[in-house]
């Protein structure tokens, strides 16, 4: 029941404590002026309904009764990042040498969010003048974990330890293009990137509409 006897008045042992849950940070930014991105909502996927009170190592982890919490908006005082607290989940991956793959291979009830936003890319003319090339909406799925370079890069590590803070830093290079926490990749095209995209070079207008229904 979690009591403790002392016998002779004092307690020869010392009992460390630590939070059972993991605090997680998301920066969001744009790699170049010619690109826009506005962060609309965010959605966390696999979140421990259940851990353990004292720290186990990843075979005897329990964290279970995983849940989800969908279409959080981000606020007006931080537009572009968002802050979250969850009970610790360890999950490992395997054979994941590239972050492209980490979103495909990660192992099941791993804690991943989904960021949906409004992407506008522009391109120059020879003159150097702006005009819009793309626009749509796109959503970027970022399974979380310890792949920095102080850990090696090991996209293995899907770990949400706890009493740890986890800070993703994601820069928008492109409809399908991600780099998170400031790691170099190549380029190549991110499994966990989506959305519908209208090539604005084609049209010749484009509008931005308000549809609702009143009684």
């Amino acid at each position: 029941d979690g009591s403790v006897t002392v016998s002779g008045g004092k307690l020869a042992s010392t009992i460390y404590l630590k939070r059972p849950y993991a605090k997680a940070t998301f920066n969001f930014k744009t790699g170049s002026e010619l690109i826009e991105f506005t962060p609309e909502s965010y959605s966390i996927y696999n979140l421990p309904g259940k851990a353990s009170i004292f720290e186990r190592n990843a075979e005897n982890a329990v964290a279970s009764n995983f849940w989800k919490s969908e279409g959080m908006a981000f606020s007006t005082q931080s537009p572009n990042s968002f802050t979250f607290y969850q009970l610790e989940n360890q999950k490992s991956g395997s054979d994941i040498e590239r972050y492209h793959d980490r979103a495909v291979n990660a192992p099941e009830n791993s804690t991943y969010v989904v960021v949906k936003g409004a992407y506008k890319e522009y391109k120059l003319d020879a003159d150097n003048n702006k005009s819009l090339k793309y626009t749509g909406d796109v959503s970027y799925k970022i399974h979380l974990g310890d792949f920095s370079a102080a850990n090696g890069n090991d996209y293995n590590d899907f770990n949400v330890l706890r009493n740890t803070a986890y800070t993703y830093d994601v820069t928008i290079n492109g409809v399908e293009k991600i780099i998170v926490e400031a790691k170099k990749e190549e380029a190549d095209y991110e499994n966990g990137a989506e959305g519908y995209i209208i090539d604005a070079s084609q049209s010749k207008m484009i509008y931005t509409l308000d549809a609702h229904y009143e009684t």
